[in-house]
């Protein structure tokens, strides 16, 4: 499987290539009021207004910094609840990159860790180590809070 790989600060993670959609430049974000921080905003993605995560505040409670490798990259999900594919972008630095899941997993045993349910296991290549962010765990747990639309 092919994993896209990402920095938040100096620790490195990755996603599913499957879940992302598209991978796009920082765009201009509408706040959204009495969010957490690391809800950046909303924008408009073709036509469909999408949430946008700030995985350094998540992680890190900080702001992802402003440079060229900086982007957000659009994911989708599929929402139980609601029935339909559901789309939102999570902002990362350094997003240049993508590797082979099994290269990985020939290079060390996976472990799980006591961590939310978004963080996955921790894996490591040549490089040192690579924790998996859950897409649909990430919005399964805030879809109804500060993300998603709920399904009427």
């Amino acid at each position: 499987m092919l994993m896209l790989l990402f920095y938040v600060g100096k620790e490195r993670y990755c996603v599913g290539a499957e879940r992302v959609v598209e991978i796009i430049p920082m765009v201009a974000l509408r706040k959204v009021a009495q969010a957490p921080e690391w809800v950046a905003g909303l924008f408009n993605y073709r036509g469909a207004i999408v949430p946008a995560i700030d995985l350094c505040c998540l992680l890190q409670s900080r702001p992802c910094v402003s440079a060229l490798s900086t982007r957000m990259i659009v994911v989708n999900y599929w929402d139980e609840v609601g029935g339909s594919e559901q789309l939102f972008a999570l902002i990362a630095e350094r997003v240049t990159e993508t590797l082979s899941r099994e290269a990985m997993a020939d290079m060390s045993m996976a472990m799980s860790l006591d961590n939310p349910p978004y963080l996955g296991e921790i894996v490591t290549d040549v490089q040192g180590m690579i924790q998996i962010l859950r897409v649909e765990e990430l919005g399964r747990i805030y879809r109804g809070k500060y993300l998603l639309p709920k399904g009427e």
